[in-house]
């Protein structure tokens, strides 16, 4: 991948829905240059198009962070079971104190206290679980070194 793949991605990244020639214009090249690499670089999966939904707009407001410990037998089962339900955006195996660290958005806490203790308690070998409710986000980063407005109201921060 080389600078003007980087450029591209990351107007991509701006404005996903900008035409080819738009692309092309903004990086000085031909629409059929730009038609090239994005199916170079969609081929050899370092991009794909995607919509990104705020979890905020879609109502869900209570951010969480899920350490969990597990037997090690049951370690794939668990992280790929949690990978599985729609409330978690990410699931990391992990080293160090904890073996599965998940990230999820639910509507309140009340589904979070249900989610905690119908979905995951019921998940065999899990051993212990530590929750982590997010109260204010400084940088997440949807694009290449472009973080959310962390001077945004706390209600639009995720």
């Amino acid at each position: 991948m080389d600078a003007t793949d980087q450029a591209l991605i990351k107007e991509l990244q701006r404005d996903g829905r900008a035409t080819n020639v738009e692309l092309a214009k903004r990086l000085g090249l031909s629409e059929g240059a730009i038609r090239h690499r994005i199916r170079k670089l969609t081929a050899r999966k370092v991009i794909r198009v995607v919509a990104v939904e705020d979890p905020f707009a879609g109502g869900r407001r209570t951010h969480v962070v899920i350490c969990l410990r597990t037997e090690i037998k049951r370690l794939e089962y668990v992280a790929a079971t949690l990978a599985a339900m729609p409330e978690l955006s990410y699931v990391y195996i992990t080293s160090g104190p904890y073996d599965i660290v998940a990230v999820g958005f639910f509507e309140s806490d009340a589904d979070l206290h249900d989610f905690l203790t119908r979905e995951v308690a019921g998940l065999p070998g899990i051993t212990r679980t530590e929750t982590f409710h997010i109260m204010r986000t400084l940088r997440r980063a949807t694009r290449l070194g472009e973080p959310i407005d962390a001077t945004a109201p706390p209600d639009r921060q995720a």
